[in-house]
């Protein structure tokens, strides 16, 4: 299974499994943004890569810019989640 890692603010977080991010405190990530909804999008592996998946949010997942309920992601892919944005980043070894 791959992994991902996700920068926020400047901070790396790597997964190897499913993950959820939203504002609930038992999310995989937590999110400090009015703007997100409590269980925001959920990221899972695919095949060889990764997809991000719309949980219901109130304010939508957009990739890129792009506005989708669910979308395959690569290096270097931005997520806007409410306010908040992510960075699909390298991995370091």
């Amino acid at each position: 299974m791959p992994a991902i890692a996700v920068q926020l603010a400047g901070v790396t977080s790597v997964f190897h499994d499913r993950f959820v991010i939203g504002t609930r405190r038992d999310c995989d990530l937590v999110l400090h943004d009015p703007d997100a909804s409590p269980l925001h999008a959920l990221l899972i592996p695919e095949g060889d890569g990764w997809q991000v998946e719309d949980m219901g949010s109130l304010r939508g997942v957009r990739v890129n810019g792009r506005l989708c309920t669910a979308a395959p992601l690569a290096k270097g892919d931005r997520l806007r989640l409410g306010g908040t944005t992510l960075v699909v980043v390298p991995i370091l070894p």
